[in-house]
């Protein structure tokens, strides 16, 4: 299996920015999310924001003072330590750290936009189902991309 230096760098920036935030480094224990506490076992069932609890600033720090206590607490919080830029004037792990491009791009709001884009290409009548549903299929993809085709698209997959 060949993996891409930018999936490396997105890893990477990944973990630096859970550990400058001071949050647990696992993401397959606990309470694995900077914006959310979400329980790692749980992430597969959750589709909206409305069926998770938030992390806010006030929380986190009151889930920081937690964990100082009761070291027992962090993969209850996902919280390792208070953040390293804490005494920065204006920082605040929730609210000063980029997202990840990754989840929150790639496999977040990108496919929503993508399907509402092609929803309203369809329903403003620019191009048909049909016609999308042929060009996506009969692209040609280079050598080495070949092997990360999607799967077939259906006009179901527009509405």
């Amino acid at each position: 299996m060949t993996v891409s230096s930018s999936v490396y760098f997105n890893v990477l920036f990944f973990h630096l920015a859970h550990e400058l935030g001071g949050f647990i480094c696992a993401f397959n224990s606990g309470h694995c999310f900077r914006y959310c506490l979400t329980h790692h076992r749980d992430m597969k069932n959750i589709y909206k924001e409305s069926q998770t609890l938030i992390r806010t600033a006030a929380s986190h720090d009151l889930q920081v003072k937690q964990v100082q206590n009761v070291h027992a607490d962090k993969s209850m919080y996902g919280i390792s330590e208070i953040s390293v830029l804490s005494n920065l004037p204006s920082f605040h792990p929730i609210t000063s750290l980029p997202p990840d491009i990754m989840h929150d791009i790639l496999e977040g709001i990108m496919p929503k936009l993508t399907s509402c884009l092609l929803h309203t290409i369809v329903s403003t009548r620019l191009c048909s189902a049909v016609q999308i549903c042929q060009r996506i299929n009969t692209f040609t993809y280079g050598t080495n991309d070949k092997r990360n085709r999607p799967p077939v698209f259906k006009e179901k997959d527009i509405f």
